[in-house]
Formats: C-alpha cells, sequence, structure tokens
C-alpha cells in the first residue's frame, strides 16, 4: 500500500474453517493438518475486526462430518469475536471515546 493510499474502512474478512488445525475442526471437507490453532484463529480475527468490518464470512464449516460439535463451537465463537471486536469489545473506553491515554 502506498502512502498515498487512503484506508476507507471498508473491510470484508473471510475465514476458511478449513485453515484451522485438524485437531480443533474436525467437521470441514478438508481437515488441515497444521493448521491454525483456535486460539491463533481467534486472535486473528480479533486484530482485523478492531479495525472495522463491514461482513464477515466463515465458509467450509461441515457440522455433519464431525462427531462432536467442536467445529461449530469455533465457527460460532469467531464470529461473535468478529462482531464483539468490531463494536468495540477489545478497547477501552477512554479508546472508544477517541481520546488517547496519555503515558506516564
Amino acid at each position: 500500500m502506498s502512502d498515498s493510499t487512503m484506508w476507507t474502512g471498508l473491510l470484508h474478512a473471510g475465514l476458511d474453517v478449513d485453515s484451522l488445525d485438524a485437531a480443533h475442526a474436525v467437521g470441514t471437507c478438508c481437515p488441515t493438518p497444521g493448521g491454525l490453532t483456535s486460539r491463533e484463529a481467534i486472535e486473528l480475527v480479533r486484530g482485523v475486526a478492531a479495525h472495522g468490518l463491514t461482513a464477515v464470512d466463515i465458509v467450509e464449516c461441515a457440522p455433519t462430518l464431525d462427531p462432536t460439535v467442536a467445529t461449530s463451537l469455533i465457527a460460532n465463537r469467531i464470529a461473535i469475536e468478529a462482531m464483539a471486536f468490531h463494536a468495540g469489545a477489545g478497547q477501552s473506553s477512554a479508546t472508544m471515546s477517541g481520546v488517547e491515554r496519555q503515558g506516564s
């Protein structure tokens, strides 16, 4: 991105569940050994969502392929984290109001 490019705040994020490690998400078409952990995926989504989202997609969740509800739960958690951090859950009230805290 060049210095002259201005950020418009319009961001559409997509997370493919099969990017998660197979130990964390079995219920997908292509389970991936060595993929992201649940914690890594949540932190990634939090970081992106904190800058503003217009949409978020979580795809490739196939509950019928999972003998447990683990894949559905992590897909739901990622969606909730994206919405919460978009709404400002990860920011302090001072930062949300536009007032930056002064260092001591």
